[in-house]
């Protein structure tokens, strides 16, 4: 396949994937990965290595606004970026099957979340140990109404 047509299929899959993935709550990269690597056999290393940094960039952006409006735990954040890091060195290391696996794994729990009946709002009691060590809870703003509710993890 040529730059120029992968190009346009790529543009085409995407714009699709951007419309299917804000209408049923689903990340662009849920559908968009499987496709690069089952339509334009990509390398699932570089899917995934690319997916990445637009989720960093994406989170990033979307985290200093939520900083300024005093929305952001920065101990979970920092929490997954480290994590975040840790999986993509050892993600580098592993074999493409094993990739594909595990990350096909986590997109239909992915999947399956979002299309789950929520919970509403309701106290979790208790913090686990390693939370409550690493101090990882808070309040979180509810949309209605305008007040905060305690979250433990």
């Amino acid at each position: 396949m040529s730059v120029p047509a992968f190009r346009v299929y790529w543009l085409m899959g995407a714009l699709v994937a951007g419309l299917t993935g804000s209408a049923t709550r689903l990340g662009v990269e849920t559908l968009l990965s499987p496709m690069l690597v089952l339509n334009f056999h990509v390398n699932v290393h570089y899917v995934v290595r690319s997916l990445l940094i637009s989720v960093i960039a994406t989170s990033s952006g979307a985290a200093t606004a939520y900083l300024n409006e005093g929305k952001t735990n920065l101990r979970i954040g920092m929490f997954l970026s480290y994590t975040a890091t840790a999986g993509a060195i050892i993600a580098a290391y592993l074999h493409t099957g094993t990739i594909a696996i595990i990350f096909g794994l986590v997109l239909l729990y992915s999947c399956y979340m979002s299309f789950s009946r929520r919970k509403e709002f309701e106290d979790s009691g208790p913090s686990d140990r390693l939370a409550a060590w690493l101090r990882m809870e808070g309040n979180c703003p509810i949309l209605q109404g305008g007040s905060t509710t305690r979250y433990t993890m």
